[in-house]
């Protein structure tokens, strides 16, 4: 029965620290990439970038709901956290991707890898 638990808080862990850094890590260099790469390869990184965010919402409600995720301050988080979260994730990400299209001339030149 220990084991079951030390399993259950490892995969905890793994999948908290997913959903709070390295995913959102990942979101941000996805962003680079797409303002910094010619438009052949844009797409792969638009996959990538609605992946991410995609894994993000899914891994934050295995974490509320199978794996007793907390809130900020320490407490349980309830399904009504999880739908704030993704609200405003999925806001940030798109206005994010947004910015990043309006803004791709300039950055291509400011990285130097407009051609």
């Amino acid at each position: 029965m220990k084991n079951k638990s030390n399993n259950t808080s490892s995969t905890g862990f793994l999948i908290r620290l997913y959903w709070m850094i390295i995913g959102n890590f990942t979101t941000i260099l996805l962003a680079v990439q797409i303002a910094a790469n010619n438009p052949k390869s844009i797409m792969l990184f638009n996959v990538f970038y609605l992946l991410n965010t995609i894994c993000l919402v899914i891994l934050r409600y295995i974490d509320i709901r199978y794996l007793n995720g907390l809130t900020i301050e320490s407490e349980p988080a309830t399904i009504k956290d999880w739908k704030k979260y993704s609200v405003k994730l999925i806001i940030f990400s798109l206005v994010l991707w947004i910015i990043v299209y309006f803004t791709k001339g300039y950055m291509s030149t400011y990285l130097g890898t407009n051609k």
